[in-house]
């Protein structure tokens, strides 16, 4: 009876596995190469499908996902518009917009390009995740987070809007009710320094959100009434524009970060660092250059708490406030280490005594030449 139980105890539980593998593993990997493929795939995907382009797509419509948790890889291809067919003055007009509460899509090894608006658009709680995605030459900027959230794993922005915005805009349009916000969850590069991240000012964005992963390479932080993304040495890469209307809710850089002055003579140079960090020499070493500061005929010998070089800075000392650093200089320009020869030892004496042997010598034969 026993061994009956435990054979239908086991035959019940292996019926309730074979039931939930099927669900985690449905997860299906199409193909597509057209606009027309692409399209009807994301209609007909389940969650967690994958769709891989197999060559190039030009659109003629934009497109919008809803509903869907899907992710798009590019395999290193490029969606880009098509000029030609494109019906131009929408007002959607994003090459991709993921859209809705409860729509995820992500983006991976793809190129977006000539837009006639956004590359790639978050809208009204739709999520969006770019990973070794591109966008360049798109008319109003890389991507719009328009009250959806943006995740950035790893983004590369070409130059796009030659005005405002560069690369991506938040903000959130009168009509929907979500409240943007940006994940920084790995990095993200820009061929243009300025723009990269634009407020928007003209439109109902009066708070958005900022988050950063623990993995994340690099950080976004509120500063003031901006936002700033800073790299693994928290060296601020990235600057917005000012909007005092905004309320951000984010991690403060500036409460964050202290700051290491380096005195070296008469110079100085402003390090940043975040509190509770420890430095080594490496990382000073990093931060000075000796050519720049038109100091290449010296070498770093030591670094003090004091500007009287009496107590080294101790390495494993945590930063938790401002403080200077002196740093201690030595020349390196070459002393002359000639050996020196006996008549060189001697010179003082030697002229001399060879000037008054000459006036002696000059005294005899004038007096030999009078007789």
């Amino acid at each position: 009876m026993k061994k009956t139980l435990q054979t239908i105890l086991f035959l019940m539980v292996l019926l309730v596995a074979l039931m939930i593998v099927p669900s985690i593993c449905k997860a299906t990997t199409y193909t597509v190469a057209t606009e027309d493929d692409l399209k009807e795939k994301i209609s007909t995907a389940e969650a967690g499908d994958i769709i891989k382009l197999s060559a190039d797509i030009k659109l003629k419509d934009p497109i919008e996902i809803n509903g869907k948790q899907i992710t798009i890889d590019g395999d290193n291809h490029t969606i880009t518009r098509d000029t030609e067919t494109w019906v131009t003055g929408r007002v959607s007009a994003s090459l991709i917009t993921s859209g809705g509460t409860g729509t995820k899509v992500t983006l991976t090894n793809l190129k977006l390009t000539n837009s006639e608006k956004y590359g790639a658009q978050a809208y009204n709680g739709g999520y969006l995740a770019l990973n070794n995605v591109t966008i360049g030459g798109c008319a109003y900027g890389g991507v719009l987070v328009n009250g959806g959230i943006l995740e950035v794993i790893d983004l590369t922005l070409n130059k796009n809007n030659d005005l405002e915005n560069n690369g991506i805009e938040i903000g959130k349009s009168s009509s929907i009710d979500s409240i943007p916000k940006v994940i920084m969850n790995g990095k993200i590069t820009s061929t243009e320094s300025d723009n990269v991240i634009y407020l928007a000012t003209n439109d109902a964005m009066t708070e958005f959100d900022v988050e950063n992963t623990d993995e994340s390479e690099y950080k976004i932080y509120a500063s003031g009434d901006k936002v700033v993304i800073a790299d693994e040495n928290n060296r601020i890469l990235f600057e917005s524009n000012s909007n005092p209307n905004v309320e951000i809710e984010a991690e403060t850089y500036e409460e964050r970060m202290v700051t290491i002055t380096l005195n070296l003579n008469d110079k100085t140079i402003e390090l940043p660092v975040v509190a509770g960090t420890t430095l080594t020499k490496e990382d000073l070493e990093h931060a000075i250059n000796l050519q720049t500061l038109s100091l290449s005929n010296y070498k770093i010998v030591g670094y003090y708490v004091d500007s009287n070089f009496e107590t080294e800075f101790n390495f494993d000392t945590e930063i938790t406030e401002n403080m200077d650093i002196f740093v201690k200089l030595e020349t390196t320009e070459e002393k002359d280490t000639t050996p020196k020869t006996g008549v060189e030892d001697k010179i003082e004496f030697v002229i001399p005594m060879l000037i008054v042997s000459i006036i002696g010598l000059s005294a005899v034969l004038l007096k030999k030449k009078e007789f």
